[in-house]
C-alpha cells in the first residue's frame, strides 16, 4: 500500500515537479490579468487560454440537447443565443482528467433543465485537466486561469444580457470545485457556489486564497464524499471550505464503493467515493421529497455517538441542491449524515 501511495503521489506531482523550487515567474494574459508561481500557490504557471482551450456550452430548454457556444471576447455569441437574463444561470465545472461530457456534468445538467427553466453553462476545459503524464500539478495550476475566464464570461454576460453576479450558482467537481472559488474571488456577490468532493491534494491545509473558501460566494456549499489523505488514496478535502459543509457516511468511504483497494482492471474503485458527491448532489433533486438531512455536529465520532441528535440549536439542513444560506451568513457549520448505497440515498431520518 505504500508504494502505491508513493506511486499515486508521483503522479500528483507529474512531471513538473522540477519546477518546484523555481519561483517568482510571472504569466500574463489579457484581458485575465497575470498569474505568478510565488507562494502561496502552486509552483507551477498556468498554461494560455489558448492552450487550456476553455469552451463555454449553453444549454437551455430551447436547446436541450445541442449547445450554442458562448464567447466573452465575442458579444454576438451572447447577443444570438437562447441565454435568458430572467432565469437563473448555473455553470457546471468537471475536474481532473475529464471533460465537458463527463457523465455526471450532462446527467445533472439534463436533470436541471427538467427541474426548471435555467441557462446551463458546462465549462469543458479539457486540455488543461488533461496534461501529458497525467501531470496533475499543471492542471492545478491551470484551473487559476478557467477560474478567471468564468469570471470574465459572468461579466460579459451582465454587460450584454443585463444579468447580475447574484443570479450566478457555480457547481464544480474535484478540481472544478476550486475553479469555481477562483471565479467567485474575482466577482462582488456571487450568488452561490457548491463545491462537489473539492480536490485535496495541494489544497488540504493551504490559504483561502488557493483554494475554495467561504468568501468566494453569498452561499458556499460543500460535500465531502472521499475526503482521505493522498496516503490513504483519496482524492477531496477534507478541511471546511463552505458555509455549510456535509459530511455523508463521515465523509470517506461510502456505502456501495469498493474502497481503495488496488485493482488495474477497476479505475472506477478510486473514483467511486469521489464521485458520490456528484450523484448526491443530483439526487437531491431527482428525490427532493426524501431530503438527506444533515445534522450539525463537530465531528463524525460523536455523530455516529448519538450526540448530536438535536436540530433545535444550529438547525438541520438538507445535503445538495435545495441546501440554502438560511443562518449561516455569519457563520460556518459541518453537518453529517448517513446515505444508502444507491439511489434514493436519504436513509429515512428525519429531523
Amino acid at each position: 500500500m505504500k508504494l502505491l501511495a508513493l506511486t499515486l503521489l508521483a503522479v500528483v506531482l507529474g512531471s513538473s515537479s522540477a519546477g518546484l523550487f523555481i519561483f517568482s515567474e510571472e504569466a500574463c494574459y489579457p484581458p485575465l490579468g497575470c498569474f505568478t508561481d510565488d507562494p502561496p500557490y502552486v509552483p507551477w504557471l498556468p498554461w494560455s487560454p489558448e492552450k487550456i482551450g476553455t469552451e463555454f456550452w449553453l444549454y437551455t430548454r430551447l436547446s436541450t440537447r445541442s449547445y450554442e457556444y458562448l464567447d466573452y471576447s465575442n458579444t454576438n455569441s451572447i447577443s444570438s443565443s437562447s441565454f435568458d437574463k430572467n432565469h437563473p444561470t448555473k455553470f457546471l465545472i468537471h475536474g481532473f482528467i475529464s471533460d465537458g461530457d463527463t457523465d455526471w456534468v450532462q446527467s445533472l445538467r439534463e436533470t436541471l433543465l427538467n427541474a426548471g427553466d435555467f441557462n446551463v453553462i458546462v465549462v469543458h476545459w479539457e486540455e488543461g485537466a488533461n496534461p501529458a503524464l497525467m501531470d496533475y500539478g499543471q492542471a492545478v495550476a491551470n484551473t487559476r486561469v478557467v477560474g478567471a475566464q468564468i469570471a470574465q464570461m459572468i461579466l460579459e454576460l451582465n454587460s450584454v444580457a443585463k444579468t447580475t453576479n447574484a443570479n450566478m450558482h457555480v457547481i464544480g467537481h474535484s478540481l472544478g470545485a476550486h475553479i469555481a472559488g477562483y471565479a467567485g474571488e474575482r466577482l462582488d456577490g456571487m450568488g452561490r457556489i457548491s463545491g462537489l468532493d473539492p480536490a485535496g491534494p495541494l489544497f488540504e491545509d493551504t490559504d483561502p486564497k488557493v483554494r475554495l473558501d467561504p468568501t468566494d460566494a453569498i452561499f458556499v456549499d460543500a460535500i465531502h464524499t472521499d475526503a482521505e489523505t493522498i496516503w490513504e488514496l483519496g482524492a477531496g478535502i477534507e478541511m471546511p471550505v463552505g458555509h455549510a459543509d456535509f459530511y455523508p457516511n463521515g465523509g470517506t468511504n461510502q456505502p456501495g464503493c469498493p474502497g481503495h483497494d488496488y485493482d488495474p482492471g477497476a479505475w472506477w474503485k478510486f473514483t467511486c467515493n469521489h464521485g458520490r458527491a456528484c450523484e448526491l448532489y443530483e439526487d437531491s433533486i431527482v428525490n427532493a421529497d426524501s431530503p438527506m438531512t444533515g445534522r450539525p455536529c463537530d465531528n463524525y465520532d460523536d455523530y455516529q455517538n448519538s450526540q448530536c441528535t438535536s436540530c433545535t440549536l444550529v438547525g438541520c439542513a438538507d445535503l445538495g441542491y435545495y441546501s440554502d444560506e438560511g443562518g449561516h451568513k455569519d457563520r460556518t457549520v459541518t453537518y453529517y449524515l448517513t446515505t444508502n448505497s444507491v439511489a434514493p440515498y436519504a436513509d429515512g431520518e428525519k429531523s
